[in-house]
């Protein structure tokens, strides 16, 4: 069949079906049964006039091939939707809508068996706020609540940065059980680890998790970075907050950059890590970050990602070698509402919980990882 009579054809069922919704698909396969580009876009504009005349709402799908692309056919119609996809995932992005606001850049975008397909807009942090008390929440443990002047304030963002094994996941936890034990809602996203592995090693260190997650208000969720966008994420971390949660534990930032897709990620991390953190903050929802550095002492840098900069308190983990072992130390390095403890201490974590000792003032160059004693 010829373009013209193809086209002719969709006229006659037009005229009489009537419809008030009509879908081509694909329009751009009509290209290739005109003798030329300009009898083609000739005819495609007396049709889409028509269909203009006639009140039809029409959706048609392009696909541009080899070098020949569809522009001419976007600048006929009044909004313009680009859906692309990678090995990993499938983006949209709205790209026009004549005399209407729409949300710019590329979101996520899935389809899923049985349901449909469901799109994944990205967080505007600037949509979204509460109010709330700025009450200070404890972590359960004395010497680390005087380190942070008291706790930390809710609605904040709190980092928790050190190397691998450290202990930073377990400094983490005193806060979510310290939360739902208060019959605060709490949620743990688990990057790094299985919710079980996670759970046992919680009851060895004597945090009883177990019944808060069984039948408290914490929850706990495994997240797979590597099947699971940014935007998924969100949207997730979304329907936790308007459920109620208030309190969110994120572990650990490295495992949520690998969700990350581009070629510039250290940016995009900062993106997205910068859109959640001041969400969660306008929902006054209170957010610990668990990061790792690489260096194992001697160094002290707050984070390896650059985000330092989204956190209203910083606790830091270091190892040290005194009298011949590896020690812990911990020790604030920010806090945003109020004054905080400036000296280290040391921190053992086992099968009795978390202890942190008193201020080491018999020590000098802790952070160089070997500490010498002090005259």
């Amino acid at each position: 069949m010829e373009g013209e009579e193809l086209l002719d054809s969709i006229a006659a069922s037009i005229d009489e079906v009537a419809p008030t919704r009509l879908a081509i698909d694909p329009l751009s396969e009509l290209r290739s049964l005109v003798p030329d580009d300009y009898r083609f876009r000739r005819n495609i504009s007396s049709l889409v006039n028509e269909l203009k005349t006639r009140d039809i709402t029409t959706v048609c799908t392009t696909q541009a091939a080899g070098e020949t692309n569809d522009w001419d056919l976007q600048f006929l119609g009044d909004a313009t939707i680009d859906v692309q996809r990678t090995t990993d995932h499938r983006s949209l992005e709205v790209t026009k809508f004549r005399g209407s606001d729409f949300a710019n850049g590329k979101h996520t975008y899935r389809i899923q068996g049985g349901s449909g397909g469901r799109v994944y807009p990205k967080l505007v942090p600037g949509d979204h706020s509460r109010e709330t008390n700025r009450a200070q929440l404890s972590s359960g443990v004395a010497e680390l609540d005087t380190l942070l002047g008291g706790g930390i304030e809710h609605g904040s963002v709190t980092v928790v940065s050190g190397p691998s094994g450290v202990g930073k996941t377990t400094l983490g936890s005193l806060f979510l059980r310290s939360a739902a034990s208060d019959e605060i809602p709490a949620t743990g996203y688990l990057f790094e680890e299985l919710r079980a592995d996670y759970l046992y090693r919680a009851d060895q260190l004597g945090l009883d998790l177990g019944p808060l997650y069984d039948d408290g208000p914490l929850r706990l969720f495994e997240m797979e970075s590597l099947t699971q966008s940014p935007d998924e994420f969100a949207a997730m971390v979304r329907e936790a907050v308007d459920s109620g949660v208030e309190l969110v534990m994120i572990d650990g930032i490295p495992g949520y950059r690998l969700g990350l897709r581009g070629e510039d990620t250290d940016r995009e991390l900062t993106r997205e890590l910068h859109a959640l953190c001041r969400y969660l903050k306008r929902m006054r929802v209170t957010t610990i970050l668990i990061d790792e550095v690489g260096s194992l002492a001697g160094s002290l840098n707050a984070t390896d990602e650059e985000v330092s900069y989204l956190a209203d308190n910083i606790l830091f983990l270091r190892y040290v070698e005194m009298d011949a072992e590896i020690r812990k130390i911990v020790g604030v390095l920010k806090k945003r509402f109020g004054d905080f403890e400036r000296s280290l201490r040391e921190i053992q974590i086992d099968d009795g919980g978390v202890t942190i000792g008193e201020t080491l003032t018999d020590r000098r160059g802790l952070l160089t990882g070997v500490p010498e004693r002090t005259e």
